[in-house]
């Protein structure tokens, strides 16, 4: 669920309120994200907790750790990138 509200903030879902005004030029941010390329396949970014620990099958371990869905804020005027991890993936 996503709306703006009055006081310069983009609500997603919950009680988080994200800026949706360039902190830089005042100017309006566009949703999206980065997109992730590796071995043929494209997926969005993430944030993960804690340092990487490699891994022989998988090149990083994940076990026991947060990992959660990055969404990427641009500048229509500037071109800033403003990005936020708001939601824990489900493993």
């Amino acid at each position: 669920m996503q709306a703006f509200t009055g006081n310069g903030t983009h609500r997603r879902g919950g009680d988080q309120d994200l800026p949706y005004q360039c902190s830089r030029c005042n100017a309006d941010m566009e949703e999206g994200f980065l997109l992730e390329k590796g071995d043929g396949l494209l997926s969005s970014e993430t944030w993960v907790s804690g340092k990487p620990v490699k891994s022989y099958l998988s090149g990083l371990n994940l076990k026991g750790k947060d990992v959660y869905d990055v969404v990427t804020f641009r500048c229509s005027a500037c071109g800033y990138l403003d990005s936020y991890a708001l939601s824990e993936q489900s493993r």
